[in-house]
C-alpha cells in the first residue's frame, strides 16, 4: 500500500514539474517571439521576463528527480516514455503569446516605476504595447 501511495506521489510531483517546466517554456518561447516580431534584439526581449521566472529551476528538479526514481522503481522505458511525451507536447502545442503580454506589461511597469535602466524597459514596453496590436502574435 505504501509503495501505491509512493508511486503516485512520484508521478504527481513529475506531472506537477513538467507542466510548471512547460509553463516557463512557454513564457519563455512567447518572449522570444514578440522580441523577434518587434524588432527587438533577444537579450533585451528576456528583460520582459519576471522575476518569478527563475522557478523555472525548482521544477527542472523536480521534474529530473522524478523521472530518475521513475525509472529506477518502475523502469527506464516508462521514464523516457514520459520524456518523450513531454518534448512531443512542447513541439505540437502552439504558444499563446498574447497570454503573456500582461505578465510582461506588469513586470515593465514595475520596472519602469523604479527608474533602473528606465530607457531600455520604456522602449520595451512601448514595443510591447504595439505588439499587442500586431496580428501576428496569434
Amino acid at each position: 500500500m505504501l509503495d501505491l501511495v509512493h508511486a503516485k506521489l512520484i508521478y504527481i510531483a513529475f506531472a506537477a514539474g513538467a507542466l510548471a517546466e512547460f509553463y516557463f517554456f512557454m513564457m519563455q518561447r512567447a518572449a522570444l517571439e514578440i522580441s523577434r516580431a518587434s524588432g527587438i534584439d533577444i537579450k533585451q526581449g528576456r528583460l520582459m521576463l519576471p522575476l518569478w521566472y527563475l522557478l523555472l529551476w525548482p521544477a527542472r528538479v523536480i521534474k529530473w528527480a522524478s523521472v530518475i526514481q521513475i525509472g529506477l522503481w518502475h523502469g527506464w522505458i516508462a521514464a523516457a516514455g514520459l520524456l518523450l511525451a513531454t518534448f512531443l507536447f512542447s513541439i505540437f502545442v502552439p504558444i499563446p503569446k498574447r497570454q503573456f503580454i500582461p505578465v510582461f506589461r506588469k513586470k515593465l511597469a514595475k520596472e519602469l516605476s523604479t527608474g533602473v535602466q528606465s530607457k531600455d524597459y520604456a522602449r520595451l514596453y512601448a514595443l510591447l504595447f504595439e505588439a499587442s496590436k500586431d496580428r501576428q502574435l496569434d
